[in-house]
């Protein structure tokens, strides 16, 4: 009598090829899902930003000006994907991720755009992506250290 022990290897590359195959399709979907909250992360972070940036210049009576929002997001990190962000029409605008055709010109040397952020966990959605920090003037002049989670 023959008895079998163990697989053939028909039978394992079979199993192998099946769960590459879901891996495949795993990968593409939670690639879908990571795109669409990295978008969010950067639509979240615009609106904080730019509310910030707003009762900043509020506070210290000051108009908007190119120059003073770069300066004013020195080290930070809005767009996971590194988009182009300025401020326009009391919004922050993303080249990548607002849906207007004010976006600046993508041919500008990155020393030109805004400093990135370094990088952390953002809670969104139950995925962990990003979290930003950045510093505020507070009323008395201190410095306070925001993070956004």
């Amino acid at each position: 009598m023959l008895t079998k022990k163990g697989y053939t290897i028909i039978e394992l590359i079979v199993v192998l090829s099946l769960l590459a195959v879901l891996s495949v399709i795993l990968t593409l979907s939670m690639h879908h899902v990571i795109l669409i909250n990295q978008e969010n992360v950067c639509r979240q972070n615009r609106l904080r930003i730019g509310q910030f940036y707003t009762l900043d210049l509020q506070q210290n009576q000051i108009n908007h000006s190119d120059l003073y929002f770069n300066l004013w997001l020195h080290d930070h990190d809005i767009c996971p994907n590194r988009g182009i962000v300025h401020f326009e029409g009391g919004e922050v605008i993303c080249s990548l991720h607002s849906r207007t055709n004010h976006a600046p010109d993508p041919s500008e040397s990155i020393e030109e755009t805004v400093p990135y952020l370094y990088e952390h966990s953002f809670f969104l959605t139950g995925l962990i992506l990003r979290q930003i920090h950045f510093d505020l003037l507070s009323y008395s002049g201190c410095r306070l250290r925001v993070g956004i989670m």
